[in-house]
Order: structure tokens, then sequence, then C-alpha cells
């Protein structure tokens, strides 16, 4: 008891704080539980799903480049000075910031331990089990696939003739269904703990000597008995062969002892001198470093770590010029910063971004080009005309049957595809524009219904399909219970501190 309390005031945690704290977690857990399980799926919604899961559609689609107009398309310096003008705010150059800083990490510090022989010694010494490798058995085993009663039956005939002073290994070949082992009389070699199945874990390293045999184990493969024919005990290794794992463990050691003394330093000496780190650099003999430049949105090296950032930009280290708080990076690396320089947001002059708006326009003018060809060519289609006197050669591609799994169609035409309204009485034809600008034009023929077509498609398992449909439902009956638990409750969100 007096540990549990001890663990608990480490978190804060009184033990009826905690228990209550746990009675209610347990309780949403178990609302939570019984919400999801309300999710049911019939079989006329499975079979609906799966019937347009699988469902084939034939066909053919043209693309109108956008390259093709972009070439063609000449934009003036007026228009590029314009659009400057009314998007500046899209053109500035974000805030930049450069901070001194201070690193306190294990790693390091395990640089400058000084090795001492007399010391490595000890230390061999005092830890000398850590050199010592596991203790290993060498087992044989007997294995009988049958169900319960047969197994135990035949295992008792084996145990029968163990006693009777026949060998195991002769018993094993007899036997064993484990194809594997029993010509081998059952060996399996040797095993270390938690490198062998739980079940012979416990019996060949806890219960069985050399010689013995385990009563009936069972497994996920069947019944064993189980012999342990070896015990080799661990070897340790000498001073001088483990002399490189004991001069890294020792400085290892010694560096997290200093990391913990001077932790606590740094954290002092940086808040007792807030106005630079040159204090606390020179008492604990670290180095103050200075960061590339970074933005708000990160940066390179310590800039990367999004405590970094938040410290960085806050009003201690920005506006107030003081050293940030301890920043913990992990268990075993923390750092202290300070502002060096500020360079607030500012605009590009127009000349540097000149041509990436000249391009974005051409691009711009060219998609709508391209659409606009391209809904004209549908209505040539609706009309009868022939796709292919409609597109250039090879830029219309023939009719094929699809399904949504297919892997050599464009996922975006796909997408069209089978959202375009089934053909009745003749072709139906849609348009959109692709991420890259490129106007698809896309031809529905034939639609083939999955459960008419079973040989056009990999069948699926109704069961997985059932059990994802199954898990969706709920998780979306849990979101909706809660919405309405908050819709119903007296709730203030107070979003200045979110």
């Amino acid at each position: 008891m007096n540990t549990y309390n001890r663990l608990l005031a480490r978190s804060g945690l009184t033990p009826s704080r905690f228990e209550a704290q746990l009675r209610s977690d347990m309780l949403s857990q178990e609302i939570s539980s019984n919400v999801q399980q309300s999710g049911i799926v019939g079989d006329y919604l499975l079979n609906d799903i799966s019937r347009l899961e699988n469902q084939l559609r034939e066909i053919a689609y043209g693309v109108i480049y956008i390259k093709d107009k972009a070439e063609s398309i000449e934009i003036n310096d007026i228009a590029v000075r314009d659009y400057y003008e009314k998007h500046a705010a899209s053109y500035l150059a974000p805030e930049q910031m450069v901070v001194d800083y201070i690193e306190l990490s294990v790693d390091e510090l395990s640089k400058g331990v000084e090795l001492d022989e007399e010391k490595l010694k000890q230390f061999y010494a005092d830890n000398e089990s850590q050199f010592i490798g596991p203790e290993q058995r060498q087992i044989s085993h007997i294995l009988i696939e049958q169900d319960e009663k047969e197994a135990l039956e035949t295992i008792a005939i084996i145990k029968a003739r163990l006693d009777g002073g026949e060998e195991f290994s002769v018993l094993a070949a007899e036997f064993s269904q484990d194809p594997g082992s029993a010509s081998d009389g059952g060996d399996l070699g040797l095993f270390q703990r938690k490198n062998i199945e739980t079940a012979f874990e416990i019996a060949v390293f806890d219960e069985l000597k050399v010689g013995d045999v385990s009563e009936a184990i069972k497994t996920e493969f069947g019944y064993h008995l189980v012999k342990v024919t070896k015990i080799q005990l661990g070897e340790g290794q000498s001073y001088a062969e483990a002399k490189q794992d004991i001069e890294k463990m020792y400085k290892q050691q010694q560096a997290e002892e200093l990391f913990y003394e001077k932790a606590q330093l740094l954290a002092d000496l940086s808040y007792e001198n807030p106005d630079d780190l040159q204090i606390a650099s020179e008492e604990l003999g670290l180095e103050i470093k200075i960061s590339p430049s970074f933005t708000r949105g990160g940066g390179t090296g310590i800039a990367s770590k999004r405590k970094v950032l938040v410290a960085a930009f806050s009003e201690d280290v920005l506006i107030n010029n003081l050293n940030s708080t301890v920043i913990e990076l992990s268990k075993t690396d923390m750092v202290v910063l300070h502002k060096n320089k500020y360079t607030q947001s500012s605009q590009l002059p127009f000349e540097s971004v000149a041509p990436s708006i000249r391009d974005q326009l051409r691009y711009e003018l060219a998609r709508e080009q391209s659409q606009k060809q391209g809904e004209a060519i549908i209505e040539k289609l609706k009309a009868g005309e022939a796709a292919s006197g409609l597109f250039k050669d090879g830029d219309w591609q023939s009719e094929q049957l699809v399904n949504r799994a297919n892997t050599v169609v464009n996922r975006q035409i796909l997408k069209q595809a089978f959202s375009t309204p089934r053909p009745e009485q003749s072709n139906q034809y849609s348009g959109f524009t692709a991420n890259n600008g490129n106007y698809i034009v896309v031809q529905v023929s034939a639609v083939l219904e999955g459960d008419t077509i079973p040989e056009h498609y990999p069948q699926k398992e109704n069961d997985n399909l059932q059990a994802y449909l199954v898990s969706t439902y709920s998780d979306s009956e849990l979101r909706s219970f809660i919405a309405s638990l908050k819709e119903s409750a007296d709730i203030e969100i107070y979003e200045q501190f979110l």
C-alpha cells in the first residue's frame, strides 16, 4: 500500500482521486462500448454496397492538355504588375528568427568523461552480472495433433512407455506429428527465456531439470510432451573481453549523473540571469551555439522541434528579450534559448516574384481555355460526332471495362466515370479539370452490376466487408451520441485558451 500511495503521489494524485478518475474512465468506456455495439448492418445493405463496390463500367476518355494551350499564351507586364498590386499580401517574406542556445545532453557529456583504469575495473566488478550471457536450455518435444481426449490418451501411453524405460527420442520418432523434429528424436535445439513458447518457458525454465519430462502442454499447435536434455549456463566475459562495452556503459552512467546535476543548475542560472546565456555557459562549460534562421513554420536543427518554435516566438523571448525556460527535448536532452536576431515580415520585391506570377496567370488562362474546348467537344459528342475526329491522335483512349479498384486508369478519371449517370439509350458524357490542369472528357457506354458478373472481379469476403461497415456505422453512432450530449449540455468554450 505504501508503494501504491508513493507512486500516485509522484503523479500528483491521491488514492481517492485516482480511483474516482479510474471509475469515471471505466464508466465512459462502458457507455462508449454499448453505443458502438448498437451498429447493425443488415443483409440488404451489405448486398447493396457489395453490388456497387463490384460494379463494372465500360468507359472511354480523352485529354485536352493544358501545356498545348499555355505554349501559345503571352502575358504582358501590365497584367503581371496589376495582379501583384491586387494580391500584395500574398507576396510577403515571412518573419525570421535566429536564436542563441545552450544545449545540455547526455550524449555530449559522455564525450567529455575521462576514463580511469581503476574506476573501469571497479565498474566491471560492481556490474559483473551485466556481462554474463543468458542461460539456455536444449529441449526435445513430442507433438500430438488430435482433439483433447484422444491427445491425452496418446500422451498417457507415451508416458507409460517412458516410465518403462523407453527412450524419449525413439518415442518422438514414432509418435510426434512435428515433421521438422520427429526424425531428430524431437530435438528443437537451445532456447533462452522469452525466445520460446510461453507455455514451454514456464515448464522448461521453472519446473524441469535435465532429463525431466513435462506433463501435457497445450499450445495452438496441439499437445506436447517436453524434455530438457541440456542446460547451458550463461558465460561471462572477462574484463579484457568486455573492455569496449565497459567504457561505453561507464561513460553513459557518468554522463547521466552529470546531466541531472547540471540540469537544475541550468534552470537556475538561466532564470537568475535572464538577459543572456553567458553566465550559464561559463558556469556549466557549455558552448553558446547559434541556430540557422527559421520561421514560425519551422526550420532545421533545433528549429525542427515544435517546443523550440513555441519558445522562440513567445513573448518572453521575442518581445522581452529574456531567456526561455528550460526546454526538454527528451529525457536526456534540453536547451535554453535567447533571441539573437529577429527580422520582421516584409514585402517581396516585384522583380523577384514577377516570373512566378506570369506563369500562374498563363496557367489559369490555359486552364480556362482547355475547359471551354472540352465543354464544346462534349456538346459535339452528344450531337453524334465521332470522338476520333475531335481529339488529336493518341489523346482519345478507346472503350475498356474497369472496376473501382482499377490501377491502370487514373483515379480521378475513375471517380468521374463512376459518378456519371448510367447510360440508358446512348452514351453518357461528362468532363472535369484534373489536378494538373488538363481537361478530361469521359464517356460511359455501359454499366454492369457487380452481382451479375462475378467472373470479372475478385470475390470479396462478405464478412470482412460487414465488419468494416459495422465499425464505420458504430463510430458514426458514437460521434452522433457525443454530439447530442454536447448539444443538450450547458458548455461554454473559451476559444482564446485553445
